[in-house]
Parts: structure tokens; C-alpha cells; sequence
């Protein structure tokens, strides 16, 4: 297996921050890169690392604001509404930080798919990604590594003989984890 293209860390960034890893361990580390990566993604509801996409069709949604679903926007190219292209800061701006494309002088028409973008690229690259989202997913890497290596992996609670002890669920956030991600959602207009 092999990191993700859009894994929110490296593995040589991993391996760095764990020191000494055992030969063999890339796959593991890999899957669990990958892993938590998707978790994030999936806490965010969107993409982070930086790709271009092609022929995205958006609902119009009558209002002045369009969100696309992935930011920050670092290029966009032919923007149609209702199959009319329009111009960049005649017809609509770009809010490149949080992903918004505003329209000028009235707003986006109402409509089922009745936007197009023909081109944009949206995300960070690796070296942009927030330092507090890298931190969190190299700590949570490093984590669920550590409890494998100490076969805890997959345990929720141990018998000892002062009692039991509890661990919180593998491969989840914690609420303050997911208030680091959370941190970066978009606040709609």
C-alpha cells in the first residue's frame, strides 16, 4: 500500500517525528496515515490537499454567494450560469480563502445543476496544509501506532489487577480533536 495522494501527512514526515521505525512497518504506517487522513476528510466534509477538477456543475442557489465544495481556490476557468459564460470581476469575484464565488450585480440563478465550472483547483498543498490539522494527524498516526506496538490496538478496556483501564476508540477523534479540524469548516454567508 501506498500513502494516499491526498494523505494530510508524509511518511518520511511520520518516520521523522516517530524516530526509529522497525523494517518493515511502512505498510502499517502507511495504512494508518491514510486512515486518519480519510477521517479528517471526512470530519471536514471536504478535501484538503490540492487538486484541479473539471466540469463541476453546481445548483444555483439564488442568493448572491455560490460555495464550492472544496477550498481554498487557487484557479478557476470558465464559469457558466445557465450555459452563458461570465467574467471574473465583472460578473462574479472570488473568494479564494474560503471557496466562495460572489455575483456581482444580482445573484446566482435558482437551478438544478445549472452552474458550471470548467476548471478549478482547490485544496492546499502539503507544504500550505494548517500546522494544527498536520499535528493532529502526525499525533494520531503516532498514537495508533503506539498502541499497536504495545497490542493495545483494537482494545477498548484491559483487566489489570488494580482494576480495569479504558481506552478511548482506535481510529476516532476525541471532541477536542475534532474542534482542531472543525476550526478550519467555512462559515456560510
Amino acid at each position: 500500500m501506498a500513502v494516499d495522494t491526498n494523505a494530510l501527512i508524509t511518511l518520511v514526515d511520520l518516520k521523522a517525528y516517530l524516530g526509529t521505525t522497525p523494517a518493515g512497518a511502512d505498510a502499517l504506517l502507511e495504512i494508518l496515515i491514510n486512515q486518519v487522513s480519510g477521517m479528517a476528510r471526512t470530519c471536514l466534509g471536504r478535501n484538503l490537499i490540492q487538486a484541479t477538477y473539471s466540469n463541476l456543475l453546481l445548483d444555483g442557489p439564488g442568493s448572491e454567494y455560490l460555495y464550492l465544495p472544496d477550498w481554498p481556490i487557487s484557479e478557476v476557468t470558465g464559469v457558466y450560469e445557465d450555459d452563458v459564460l461570465l467574467t471574473i470581476d465583472t460578473d462574479y469575484k472570488v473568494y479564494a480563502a474560503r471557496g466562495i464565488l460572489r455575483r456581482l450585480n444580482g445573484i446566482w440563478a435558482e437551478g438544478a445543476l445549472n452552474i458550471k465550472i470548467s476548471s478549478h483547483k482547490a485544496g492546499y498543498l502539503i507544504t500550505d496544509l494548517p500546522r494544527d490539522i498536520q499535528a493532529l494527524v502526525v499525533n494520531k498516526v503516532a498514537a495508533e501506532w503506539q498502541r499497536q506496538k504495545n497490542s493495545m490496538w483494537g482494545q477498548t478496556s484491559r483487566s489489570t489487577s488494580g482494576g480495569s483501564e479504558n481506552f478511548e476508540l482506535p481510529l476516532a477523534f476525541t471532541e477536542d480533536e475534532e474542534k482542531v479540524l472543525l476550526a478550519h469548516n467555512r462559515m456560510v454567508l
